[in-house]
């Protein structure tokens, strides 16, 4: 493997070499179409990568023509014209190494002609260069926007060397251009030498525009992460929040994550605010480690051995969840350790229980708090109020004639012999995926939780009312 490397590299020097040794060939033009077959094969090393990505599926359709298209059409050109450039440009020096003295008075406009001739594909070769690396930057463009993030260097890398080819290209030909007097295929060139200009001077912007808004980026990320641990590292410690300002710190946490979601989530940028409530980011930014175990055994509290559903180790920054229990389980557990990382001491392992949301924990207060914090993170008020308004089209929801047409139900009076009572009407309510000839995921559904946690909070927010 040694060797081979070692003989690729002395192939690599000489071939580098040749250009820097005088000589007329290898020249600009083969130069320009090395340069857009390297930006080629950086951009199907990128579309390779995104294909086998499964969360860029929405574009592996496109990124497949775009593909075919780089294999079959641009890339086996680019190496025809690589070849041609240098054969006729060769051609050319020749009749231009010819000394006029030498040749007869009678035969020197035909002398010149020939010149002129031999220069034209030396117009059309990069000129042909310049379009195909149009199509590359083109590509480069989308790729760099929507590819696979870890490359996006490559990207980046083929965007500017299809840039710098167009950009080469039509310097190339301006120059051998000055050689011909006006015709219509002087014209002609003409024509399409502007109309490279103001792409690559478009092209030039987009560049500059994308250049920027990497740095953007990166002043985003690291304002968030400055912002996320002013406001949630330690300041908060040993204050003995009440719930209300326990809720206005998780609603104020939230925006946060709204406001900079495409800084943290970058192409998987959430759509819907309830989609930013993902503790695993905020224990991320805040130099957390988060694992899933299969068990975390269990310890004894009242009396009673339970299973143990989450741990956070304070001095080692750790963060544990438990696999034995529902996905419901494991999302409010999260959040309910993630409120001992934010609210309560330092160099201390909390070892918490099962807890969904559906009950308090007792008289201890900061187990109380931090059951509080998992309830406002995973169920906001006014997230939960905006999503119930807009799946019942009602503030507060009533049996009435209306809403058991609504919900298909025979009447009003089976309708409330089946819910039964208050939580009852709540659970239906939580759980429903039917209503007004619509179909939808049910509330419980879209923030992640049972519908028991669900009912209780649907409760809580007055959002319904029941009565015989």
């Amino acid at each position: 493997m040694e060797e081979q490397e070692k003989y690729l590299s002395q192939i690599l020097g000489s071939f580098l070499d040749s250009y820097g040794a005088g000589r007329e060939v290898p020249g600009a033009g083969t130069a320009a179409a090395n340069g857009a077959m390297i930006a080629a094969k950086l951009l199907r090393t990128v579309i390779t990568r995104t294909l086998d990505k499964n969360n860029y599926s929405h574009i592996h359709s496109e990124l497949r023509e775009i593909k075919k298209d780089i294999d079959f059409r641009i890339y086996p050109r680019l190496k025809s014209l690589f070849q041609e450039d240098s054969d006729k440009f060769r051609i050319h020096m020749r009749l231009r190494r010819v000394k006029r003295q030498n040749i007869k008075k009678e035969r020197l406009p035909r002398f010149e002609q020939l010149k002129c001739e031999t220069l034209i594909p030396c117009v059309e070769i990069p000129l042909e260069i310049a379009q195909l690396s149009k199509d590359l930057s083109d590509y480069a463009l989308y790729l760099v926007d929507y590819g696979f993030v870890a490359v996006r260097g490559d990207s980046t890398v083929a965007l500017n060397h299809s840039a710098s080819v167009v950009g080469g290209c039509i310097g190339i030909v301006n120059l051998n251009m000055l050689y011909y007097d006006s015709s219509d295929w002087t014209m002609s060139v003409k024509r399409e030498v502007v109309e490279l200009m103001e792409y690559h001077e478009q092209l030039n912007k987009k560049i500059i525009k994308r250049q920027k808004g990497q740095l953007d980026e990166l002043d985003w990320k690291e304002k968030y992460k400055s912002e996320f641990i002013e406001k949630y590292g330690n300041s908060l410690i040993g204050k003995n929040l009440s719930f209300g300002e326990i809720e206005d710190l998780v609603y104020e946490m939230q925006r946060t994550l709204w406001r900079f979601k495409k800084a943290i989530w970058k192409n998987k940028t959430p759509t819907k605010p309830f989609q930013v409530l993902d503790p695993k980011k905020i224990l991320e930014i805040l130099g957390y480690r988060f694992e899933k175990r299969e068990s975390l055994g269990s310890f004894r509290i009242g009396g009673k051995e339970v299973e143990t559903a989450g741990v956070t180790d304070k001095t080692n920054k750790i963060v544990v969840i438990s696999e034995k229990h529902p996905y419901q389980v494991q999302r409010f557990t999260l959040s309910h350790e993630l409120a001992h990382v934010i609210m309560h001491g330092d160099n201390v392992i909390y070892r918490d229980g099962p807890i969904n949301g559906t009950f308090s924990s007792g008289g201890n207060i900061i187990e109380r708090q931090a059951d509080k914090f998992a309830t406002y993170f995973t169920m906001p008020s006014k997230l939960v109020k905006s999503e119930f308004k807009k799946t019942f089209g009602v503030d507060v929801m009533k049996i009435n004639e209306e809403t058991t047409f609504a919900f298909n139900m025979d009447s009003t009076d089976s309708f409330r012999n089946q819910v039964r009572d208050l939580i009852g009407f709540s659970k239906f309510l939580a759980s429903a995926e039917f209503y007004d000839r619509r179909s939808f995921d049910s509330l419980a559904t879209r923030f992640g939780m049972s519908e028991s946690a669900m009912a209780i909070r649907l409760k809580e927010l007055n959002l319904l009312e029941f009565q015989f």
